[in-house]
């Protein structure tokens, strides 16, 4: 990690730092597998299932993408010396069974970073599915609610589509930088109390000796090496400060708020819809991601599916000089599930929910 650097004076002018007009067409922000992407992914996943490996026992030595490495490294590079994301186009869903993208999925992760678990119940792979009619309480990413723009727990994550919903649900990206830019030319005075940091709740997934908040304040945004960071996820941030007994003050609450503003700005934030077989890679370090709401089929086999990866990949960026644990995924705890319900202080809106 490097030492944090102040507020900077100057906006940033590097590929993280890009609004919506600087895309003509989904062509340029796309990967396309070829055909000879196609075949050697298939040939990795019948070799490790001849060999009877289950998902966690896939690695990347047992799962050789040689035609593929020069091209993973591009993509790595992208998401943390370019943009910070980009949509992979595509793969044939509809050739296998979920399991068996899961696989393939979890194959390619493997060529990029280390997967880490999403909770304490160790899920490695998110099914991220629509299950409300069912349970009325479900979790953000378990309804069809919108999400708010925010960062996840680990360095990148990636959504893989097996089938979109019937209407809606766009995802949302917004870059870390415009956000950093905006707000250093019109509200200069709440972006450096973003820079400042905050304790963050730990939704109940802290372990047995550790605290329900942050040992350390983490800032919202911050500048290294030239380069903008951002973690954001704004529940965590309000309810951390209230755990720590330093609730936040109308001037922070109103930082928050602009945030929240400028990251919805429609020139600031990308809007598309991912088809089947499409996965959409991000850096939780250069892009804030959410979506829309979204109409699903009754049928729970016919209802939207996206598949959930979060990855730890060391020097992706460089990084402040304090406490991103929470870039590393969730310790799983066998046998415990989380036990902190936010509750009413879920929702930013009616409607829609602050996490996934």
């Amino acid at each position: 990690m490097s030492a944090i650097t102040q507020v900077p004076n100057h906006p940033a002018t590097d590929a993280s730092a890009w609004e919506t007009a600087d895309f003509a067409s989904p062509e340029d922000y796309s990967v396309k597998l070829t055909a000879g992407n196609l075949d050697e992914l298939d040939s990795a996943l019948r070799a490790v299932k001849a060999h009877g490996l289950s998902l966690t026992e896939i690695t990347r030595d047992n799962f050789p993408l040689p035609g593929m490495t020069a091209s993973i490294r591009r993509w790595c590079d992208e998401l943390g010396q370019g943009r910070g994301f980009f949509v992979l186009d595509r793969l044939p869903v509809e050739r296998y069974s979920v399991e068996e993208i899961e696989m393939i999925y979890w194959g390619i992760g493997t060529h990029m970073g280390k997967a880490v678990s999403q909770s304490v119940m160790g899920d490695m792979i998110g099914r991220v599915m629509d299950h409300s009619r069912e349970d009325p309480h479900a979790r953000a990413y378990r309804n069809r609610q919108a999400l708010v723009p925010h960062t996840d727990f680990a360095s990148v994550v990636g959504l893989l589509c097996i089938r979109p919903g019937r209407d809606g649900g766009e995802t949302l990206l917004t870059s870390a930088a415009s956000i950093n830019n905006v707000m250093l030319e019109e509200t200069p005075e709440q972006l450096e109390r973003l820079y400042h940091g905050y304790y963050r709740h730990r939704r109940g997934e802290q372990g047995p000796d550790e605290k329900e908040y942050t040992e350390q304040k983490t800032p919202v945004l911050w500048s290294v090496d030239g380069r903008i960071g951002c973690h954001y996820t704004r529940p965590y941030v309000v309810n951390g400060q209230i755990a720590a007994g330093e609730p936040l003050d109308a001037f922070a609450l109103a930082a928050l708020d602009t945030f929240d503003r400028v990251a919805s700005r429609d020139d600031l934030q990308l809007r598309f819809t991912i088809q089947a077989g499409q996965a959409v890679f991000m850096s939780n370090y250069s892009v804030l991601h959410g979506r829309t709401a979204f109409e699903d089929h009754d049928e729970i086999e016919r209802r939207r599916l996206l598949l959930r990866l979060w990855l730890l990949c060391p020097g992706l960026q460089p990084l402040p000089d304090c406490s991103l644990d929470s870039h590393e995924g969730i310790t799983p705890q066998p046998g415990r599930k989380p036990t902190f319900d936010w509750g009413a202080v879920n929702a930013s809106k009616p409607g829609e929910n602050a996490v996934n």
